[in-house]
């Protein structure tokens, strides 16, 4: 309906949309970087304007230079209209070298800025997704003078490759002389001499929706020599399915891929010790092995690799993370850290097990990584924790921490059952990095999410923290200072009790809560939603 009132008349096209806008009770949003306004889509499905005007497009893409322009085409390795997780965008930009993770989100702000691409929003809840219209992906693939991508798709798998041209234009510089071009290959992939007849190159390759992997198709894949992007694992955000591997064996394949820089297994079932094929991919920069439900063991070969970003969230099954870990001194994220009881190794189904003696002697990168050895990795900036000691973290654990001078994000979750002992209260544990932006703790009890809430509110000179999220555990109140925190999460906090006039006493910086799951709190002036935002 929105499309043709613009269609009729496309001079009151920003007002009809500012219409919409305020009828759907949504606002503006400004990008953290400050990159101008993002304007949520009005639903999962279309966006404000289905037809835009070619010369809107055109005006919008001359705006970024040639290399973002690259950058905006990995958007065409996902099916149209697509959501798109933050994480997923960048680690592929990562994979074809054309930047680090620190620059990504500022580019991807940029794309929001010039309507190249939208933020999802649930609701008044942003989330970490992005969506390319479907009007922009059709300009995209459309352009005559440049044309940068050509899709065929089934909806199986993805490739993306450069294109060898000829010199276009004499006068264009030798940087202009690969272009982009995707194909959308069916199940099983075509064999690489009928994508690659010496003028193409693979460079990435995507499952797209694929459940089962078979050894002929890693075979076939193992012959697209140039790959730096493979993603196998899962892309969406439908959490409850898996991806299965057929033969295991079929990994062995994969060191025939020495150009890989990512490489993407998340929600592969079936791999309980981390294929040693893997080590040889000696170019590799991010490991996603998020969500590998059968995972039980990393082999020590893992510090053969530089990686910078390795995330094994939702691997339950990980008993712990290899010493070798510590020789990854570029790594900047590590997600999934996991760190035992002394006495006891406890399983996520609740049961326990004695310690036994191994058979045979561990290798030195073989043996468990204490909290502590982490100091060695100078440049970490994002740590996520799983620890199954409930005095986590101890006064050398914050040590720990304190000597991880770029450490930006700390995600901490106990893992135990209510008869687990917690240590009584210590006045003198230590302080977390005055680096620290970000800060969420996940079921934590209650002495332990109250003594932490505690040193935060004592450190008002060093610490900079913006963002503090707490999510599920027995924290029962709040009655410290926090002056720092802009933006406060509660959720699944059952025990909690606190009403709206004491809890604003406690953040008088406070710009944005989200409430979710939290019974106890009195008069708190959120929406329907559980939001609540500074207007002043």
């Amino acid at each position: 309906m929105l499309g043709e009132f613009i269609k009729y008349d496309p001079e009151n096209k920003s007002g009809y949309e500012d219409l919409v806008l305020e009828v759907c009770g949504l606002q503006y949003r400004k990008q953290a970087s400050g990159f101008a306004v993002v304007v949520p889509p009005l639903n999962a499905g279309s966006s404000v304007d289905d037809h835009p005007d070619e010369a809107e497009f055109e005006s919008a893409y001359s705006k970024l230079s040639e290399e973002e322009q690259k950058r905006l085409c990995c958007f065409l390795l996902f099916p149209a209209e697509a959501e798109i997780k933050k994480r997923e965008i960048i680690h592929c930009w990562i994979g074809m070298r054309f930047m680090d993770s620190m620059d990504a989100e500022h580019l991807l702000a940029k794309f929001v800025s010039v309507g190249l691409i939208e933020r999802t929003f649930l609701y008044k809840k942003i989330l970490n997704r992005y969506r390319m219209p479907i009007s922009v992906r059709s300009c995209l693939l459309g352009r005559q003078t440049n044309p940068l991508a050509q899709i065929k798709n089934d909806g199986s798998w993805s490739i993306l490759h450069h294109q060898k041209m000829g010199n276009l234009d004499e006068t264009e510089p030798m940087r202009r002389s690969l272009l982009r071009r995707m194909t959308m290959v069916g199940s099983p992939p075509p064999d690489p001499s009928a994508i690659s007849d010496g003028n193409t190159d693979p460079e990435a390759l995507l499952n797209v929706s694929q459940t089962t992997l078979n050894a002929a198709r890693f075979k076939t894949m193992s012959g697209m020599e140039k790959l730096r992007v493979v993603h196998l694992g899962r892309w969406h955000q439908d959490s409850k399915e898996y991806i299965v591997v057929e033969d295991i064996e079929a990994f062995k394949y994969l060191r025939n891929l020495s150009n890989v820089a990512f490489l993407s297994l998340e929600g592969v079932s079936g791999i309980v010790k981390l294929p040693e094929s893997v080590y040889d991919l000696r170019l590799l920069k991010v490991l996603d092995l998020r969500a590998c439900n059968n995972l039980e063991t990393l082999p020590p070969g893992i510090k053969s690799l530089d990686l910078t970003i390795l995330d094994l969230s939702g691997c339950y099954l990980l008993d712990h993370v290899p010493l070798g870990i510590t020789s990854l001194t570029n790594l900047q994220q590590l997600k999934g850290f996991v760190i035992n009881n002394d006495q006891l190794q406890q399983k996520p189904n609740g049961r326990t097990k004695r310690k036994t003696k191994e058979k045979g002697k561990r290798t030195a990168a073989s043996s468990p990584c204490s909290f502590g050895e982490l100091s060695k990795l100078e440049k970490l900036r994002k740590l996520t924790i799983l620890t199954r000691k409930m005095n986590f973290p101890t006064p050398q654990d914050f040590e720990t921490l304190c000597e991880l001078e770029n450490l930006s994000c700390l995600r901490i979750t106990w893992v135990g059952n209510s008869t687990t002992e917690v240590p009584p209260d210590s006045d003198d544990l230590g302080m977390f990095p005055s680096s620290l932006e970000k800060l969420e703790l996940q079921a934590a009890p209650n002495p332990i999410a109250s003594r932490l809430l505690s040193l935060i509110s004592q450190d008002t000179e060093n610490c900079g923290l913006e963002k503090l999220y707490l999510r599920g555990g027995g924290l029962r109140e709040l009655k410290h200072f926090f002056p720092q925190p802009t933006i406060v999460r509660l959720r699944y906090l059952p025990q909690l009790q606190i009403n709206w006039d004491d809890f604003i006493k406690l953040f008088p910086n406070l710009k944005r809560l989200e409430v979710l799951g939290c019974p106890n709190l009195a008069l708190f002036p959120c929406d329907e939603n559980g939001i609540w935002e500074n207007t002043q």
